[in-house]
């Protein structure tokens, strides 16, 4: 088990990649598609009601890293072979470095106008998935720890994260609309926590002895989990009781507002995912806090170690010298909060152009990001829109929108990233949302 839990450890601070977090900016202003009020809960989508096909109503998929992109890393040699860009993977990354990524899907929604007000039902399942890592965990990686003795500097890792989850939510909105001017809005959601990892290190850093090669090891790492399909295959497993796992309950909030200082100039601004999940159901947790000296092995992540036993008996000396304390109390976790700030303009009744922020720090990194978007509705059931955005250290970010009713069927699909859709290994974001609505009272049919 504590072999189990130290990989665990490093695999939090190595492998972040696999965990995916959520909504394609474009759409914002796209009042003909229902989904877009996910960004705001007080925006009114033009339908008497309308009702998401079950299961595919809205199904996204997105990522944001900061770090390196496939083609810096993985490049071909003039023979044509594929080879690891060492150099180039080492300076293309930052001291700190954010991976972002998510999945979501609504099973279930629906929402209808009566009188002033509009109300709104969903349920979703997500998927999300932050990562905080430093550079210096690739240089241990790739070039082991000669160049920290070389030129006697110590290895930093403080400050590496993870918090990934899987939990579904059940949510109501409302909006209530004052006449054409003002719209104020909620959400109220129910959350069930179904898995969870969640890992900090503020303090962990490796001094190498100049000559000798020992390691003078500082740690300060804590992981709470809530895994009930680890330990075996998860295909031996019974989903029935995962899937209805109740124990791990929380609740959240969305609100914001619209409003109309001119006719054709609309001003919105909303807090999303306002929350926690109270984690209670097969909870492990771990504390590590000391330091120790090590003696020295060369072994290379990507190649070989010269000890076959070097690792086992590191990870006891670790169990025995930094006193690993594991509990099984419950913990919280907090959603992934956002802020936005929106403007809109309708230049005519065909054409708009809009802007919106979204502010969020992870792991102490900020990480806003900034959208420009003009739409066009050639007709009243159908409409395309263009974005362009800018996130932290990467600016090619040409986004596409597009929805078409054949009532009373809709069809729309999404993205904020079109580059990363045609060259996936060249992008450092990307994401997709698409879906089918049944919609009722549409305005101006």
């Amino acid at each position: 088990m504590k072999k189990l839990c130290f990989i665990i450890f490093f695999l939090a601070l190595l492998l972040p990649a696999q965990l995916p977090g959520q909504g394609i900016s474009t759409i914002y202003w796209m009042d003909g598609i229902p989904q877009s009020t996910h960004f705001n809960p007080a925006l009114i989508p033009e339908v008497r009601f309308y009702a998401g096909i079950p299961g595919i109503s809205s199904i996204y998929g997105g990522f944001f890293h900061n770090g390196f992109s496939l083609d810096e890393v993985l490049q071909k040699d003039a023979s044509g072979r594929l080879f690891w860009n060492e150099d180039n993977l080492l300076n293309s990354i930052r001291q700190r470095n954010l991976l972002q990524a998510g999945m979501k899907q609504e099973w279930l929604t629906m929402g209808w106008r009566s009188g002033s007000f509009f109300f709104s039902l969903s349920a979703t399942e997500h998927l999300t998935g932050t990562v905080i890592y430093p550079k210096d965990l690739f240089t241990l990686a790739l070039r082991g720890n000669d160049p920290f003795m070389q030129q006697n500097n110590t290895a930093v890792l403080s400050g590496a994260r993870l918090n990934a989850k899987h939990y579904r939510e059940l949510s109501l909105g409302m909006a209530w609309q004052w006449e054409q001017v003002f719209v104020a809005g909620f959400r109220i959601k129910s959350l069930n926590g179904l898995s969870s990892l969640m890992f900090d290190a503020p303090r962990l850093t490796l001094y190498t002895q100049p000559g000798t090669y020992d390691l003078l090891v500082q740690a300060e790492m804590y992981m709470s989990t809530s895994l009930p399909l680890a330990g075996d295959s998860l295909w031996k497993k019974n989903l029935g009781p995962y899937l209805r796992n109740t124990s791990n309950m929380g609740i959240g909030l969305d609100m914001g507002f619209t409003w109309k200082p001119l006719p054709r100039l609309s001003l919105a601004a909303s807090l999303l995912d306002l929350g926690y999940i109270d984690w209670k159901k097969d909870v492990v947790n771990h504390r590590m806090n000391g330091s120790f000296a090590f003696e020295g092995i060369e072994f290379n992540v990507f190649g070989t170690v010269d000890n076959k036993n070097a690792f086992p008996n590191l990870v006891d000396t670790i169990y025995s010298i930094f006193r690993i304390h594991e509990t099984t109390v419950g913990f919280r976790s907090q959603l992934n909060s956002r802020m936005l700030l929106a403007s809109g303009y309708r230049i005519s009744p065909e054409h708009q152009i809009g802007g919106l922020i979204i502010g969020r720090v992870s792991g102490g990194i900020p990480a806003p990001s900034y959208t420009f978007s003009y739409q066009y509705k050639p007709a009243p059931f159908c409409a395309v829109a263009l974005s362009y955005s800018v996130q932290p250290g990467y600016y090619r970010n040409i986004g596409a929108a597009m929805h078409m009713n054949i009532r009373p069927l809709q069809l729309y699909i999404a993205t904020d990233n079109i580059p990363g859709m045609l060259q996936p290994h060249s992008t450092q974001a990307g994401n997709l949302q698409l879906g089918m609505n049944l919609v009722f009272g549409y305005k101006n049919h």
